[in-house]
């Protein structure tokens, strides 16, 4: 699960969507849980092990993770003032290095049907584009629960037949 922390609210139903996930039989992932983990492997080998051996990636869009994503992959130009107030946080520090191993997943062509993009209800007032890089409608949760559980088994079916 990749997601940016906007503000409590929106963390709390990060983790609310995760613990949904573990309570269906899925080992859904998040940072919050795995604070013990990064801290023995370091945040980068953590994430990169994780993204890479998942079956499926969850990316959390809002409105500070496109800021990341605008920041580190699209290189949209920002006033230092900015770019600086996001480099020395740790929330903008891992989200950056999550999408740069989805960027990778992606650009290796066989993966994009791994990364499903997913809207909080508690950020659908984002102000910013979706992040059209994905190139997905995000579902919303958890509005869409039953859609996003479907989808979820529909693609574990397809993995054990191959």
């Amino acid at each position: 699960m990749s997601y940016y922390p906007d503000h409590p609210d929106h963390a709390k139903e990060a983790r609310k969507l995760t613990n949904r996930l573990r309570e269906l039989g899925f080992n859904a992932v998040i940072f919050d849980h795995h604070k013990l983990q990064v801290n023995e492997l370091g945040l980068p080998r953590w994430i990169s092990s994780n993204i890479y051996k998942a079956d499926m990636v969850f990316v959390i869009a809002s409105q500070e993770y496109s800021v990341v994503y605008d920041l580190t992959l699209k290189s949209i130009p920002e006033s230092t003032a900015t770019l600086q107030g996001y480099v020395t946080n740790v929330n903008f520090l891992r989200v950056a290095q999550e999408l740069c191993d989805i960027q990778n997943l992606l650009f290796s062509g066989r993966y994009r049907h791994r990364i499903m993009v997913i809207q909080l209800s508690t950020g659908q007032d984002c102000k910013r584009e979706p992040i059209s890089y994905f190139n997905q409608t995000p579902f919303i949760w958890p509005n869409q629960e039953e859609e996003i559980i479907s989808f979820i088994h529909d693609y574990k079916r397809q993995l054990s037949n191959t």
